[in-house]
C-alpha cells in the first residue's frame, strides 16, 4: 500500500492531506509503502513540522500494523463493504430520484434510445425547434417547415401543424 497515493488513513491521501499546504516529502520517497516506514513497529517519520504531520503521527503511534492481506473498503451510506459497485456509486452521486409523471412514457425499455430522448427534449420545450432557434440569435426562417402555414415551435409543431396531425394519426390508428 502507497504511503502517499492510497486512502489508508481517515485523513485520506497524504498526497492531499500533507502536501496540500507545502511540497516537501521530508526524505520520504514518493514510491514508499506504508510497510516501508515502519520497522517493527517502530515509524520511520520524520519530525513533524505542521500541525497536519502532528496529526499523522499521533494517528500512527495509537495504532499498529497487523500482517493481513491489504484490502480497499468502499463506503456508502455509512455502510463500509469491500465490493465496489458502479450502480451504487452513481445512485449516490445522482441524489434522490425525482421522478416525473411522465417518465415511464418517455424512458421505456422497448424504446429506441434516440426517440426517447427526442421525446424527452419535446418534453421539456429544449427541442431546437425554429422559434428557439431564432431566440439563440441564429437567423432562421420562423415558418413550420413541414406545412408552411405556422411558425414553428413544440405545441403547433406536434399538435396544430396538419401534416404532423396526419401522421400522428396514421401512427395512432396502428
Amino acid at each position: 500500500m502507497s504511503f502517499w497515493v492510497d486512502n489508508w488513513s481517515p485523513y485520506g491521501s497524504m498526497e492531499n492531506f500533507l502536501l496540500s499546504t507545502s511540497q516537501s516529502r521530508l526524505g520520504i520517497p514518493q514510491t514508499a509503502s506504508l510497510v516501508d516506514m515502519n520497522d517493527d513497529g517502530n515509524w520511520l517519520l520524520p519530525p513533524a513540522r505542521s500541525d497536519d504531520w502532528l496529526q499523522l503521527q499521533i494517528y500512527l503511534t495509537t495504532g499498529s500494523l497487523n500482517q493481513d492481506k491489504d484490502y480497499y473498503e468502499w463506503i456508502l451510506e455509512d455502510k463500509p463493504t469491500k465490493n465496489y459497485s458502479t450502480s451504487d456509486v452513481y445512485n449516490k452521486l445522482r441524489g434522490d430520484d425525482q421522478s416525473v409523471p411522465w417518465a415511464k412514457v418517455t424512458w421505456n425499455k422497448g424504446g429506441f434510445p434516440r426517440h426517447s430522448f427526442l421525446a424527452w427534449l419535446f418534453t421539456l420545450d429544449k427541442c431546437p425547434t425554429r422559434d428557439r432557434l431564432l431566440r439563440w440569435g441564429l437567423q432562421s426562417d420562423s415558418t413550420c417547415l413541414l406545412c408552411n402555414a405556422a411558425d414553428e415551435s413544440r405545441d403547433p409543431l406536434l399538435f396544430e401543424c396538419s401534416f404532423s396531425w396526419n401522421m400522428w394519426s396514421a401512427v395512432a390508428s396502428k
